[in-house]
This record gives C-alpha cells, sequence and structure tokens, in this order.
C-alpha cells in the first residue's frame, strides 16, 4: 500500500488585505497571488508556478496590503491572468503530480490560520472542489517550527528561515515565499527521516549516526 505522502504541493497566497468575521477570502478581500512548488517524494524540488491575478467582481484592496506584498491593484490589472485561468493552471499541477492514486499533500507555513482559506475559496470560487485535487489532511511547516525549537522567540517564515540556514529573498512575493517554505519543508522531512548530514568528530571525520546517538544514551 502506498503512504498518502508522496508528493508535496508548497503554496503561499498573496491578498488584498486580511480577513474579518464579515469579510470572507477571496470573495470579499482579494487574492492577488498564488504560487505552488512541488516536492517529490525523493524531497527534491520539481515544479514552480505562480499567477498574479486580475481585479475580479468587487473583491477588496486594502492599502497596508500593498505596502507589505508590493502588490497594487494596478500591477493586478496590468501583469495579471484572469482568476479562472489561474485555477485551471493549478490544478493541472496538481493532477500532473498525482501519484497512483494519492493526490499532493498541500504545505504552506501558517497554512491552516490564513492561507487555507484562500487556497480553498480559490477553487470554490471557480466552481472547483479543493479535495478533489489534493489531500485532504495539510501541512503546515510553523507547527514543525514549533515542535523544533519550542524556546524560539518567534516562528514568521523569515525566522524559521533563518532557524534552518535557508536564504529567504523577496519576502512576501507568493513565488519566493513558497520556495522558502519548500526549502524549510524539506529540511524538516529529512530531519524526520534521519536523512540530514552527520555530524564531524573532534578529529574532522563524520561520525556514523548509530555511534554517535549510542553514545548519547551512554552519557
Amino acid at each position: 500500500m502506498y503512504s498518502p505522502y508522496q508528493n508535496f504541493a508548497v503554496v503561499d497566497v498573496e491578498t488584498g488585505g486580511l480577513l474579518t468575521k464579515e469579510k470572507k477570502a477571496v470573495y470579499d478581500i482579494a487574492l492577488t497571488e498564488i504560487a505552488i512548488v512541488i516536492v517529490d517524494s525523493n524531497l527534491e524540488i520539481v515544479h514552480k508556478d505562480s499567477w498574479l491575478i486580475k481585479p475580479y467582481n468587487d473583491a477588496e484592496y486594502q492599502p497596508g496590503a500593498e505596502k507589505v506584498s508590493g502588490i497594487s491593484k494596478k500591477m493586478c490589472e496590468e501583469d495579471g491572468v484572469d482568476i479562472e485561468f489561474a485555477c485551471k493552471e493549478f490544478i493541472k499541477v496538481a493532477k500532473k503530480y498525482k501519484v497512483h492514486s494519492k493526490p499532493p499533500t498541500l504545505v504552506g507555513h501558517n497554512y491552516i490560520k490564513f492561507d487555507k482559506f484562500f487556497v480553498e475559496n480559490f477553487l470554490a470560487y471557480c466552481g472547483e472542489d479543493i479535495n478533489k485535487y489534493f489531500n485532504k489532511e495539510p501541512e503546515d511547516t510553523i507547527k514543525f517550527a514549533r515542535m523544533k525549537k519550542p524556546e524560539a522567540s518567534g516562528y514568521s517564515l523569515g525566522e524559521s528561515c533563518v532557524g534552518a540556514e535557508i536564504n529567504l529573498v523577496q519576502a512576501h512575493r507568493a513565488l519566493p515565499d513558497t520556495i522558502a517554505t519548500a526549502e524549510l519543508w524539506i529540511s524538516y522531512l529529512k530531519g524526520l527521516r534521519g536523512l540530514n548530514s552527520p555530524k564531524k568528530s573532534k578529529k574532522g571525520k563524520k561520525e556514523k549516526p548509530e555511534k554517535r546517538f549510542r553514545q548519547k544514551f551512554e552519557i
């Protein structure tokens, strides 16, 4: 039986503002940009895509959001694509990286509390059901960051990347953030699978993992 965790679809969104109880993701607050990066079962990045979204209906663009992401409504009008086109391309990627009957698992940083609402409503707005194309149980790198370093002062994507020695450039644009999140996810999974590089001994030679663990438990 194949594990449901074959390929991972790492995602990030940029938006026209923050959500409230009265304002729904995508329908009321604009989706301005979405990116997807595929990490395969060998923990390699095999696909990168992003789409700037043209303004649609009367979805809101708040001035504060532009200051954070640098994405203006004018930029979306001039360089964006229709939201329906972006959705079709997004689904096309999900279908391409399905393994046997197992769809990709969605991953994001702070995905559960923020991006999830935009990604789900992005598909719903275009008449699609997210559960047709992705594993029903998404993962969140912020959870792993908190478990790995419970004493950390913060768990933003930037802070988590610094802790994992990952270089994050052009923060708050969807594709750079998604690539950094993908690298963070790979780092966590390598640790989970025992694939991180062995530490060097005092003599400069790499120690075998089993030797290091045995010494640790004997102390």
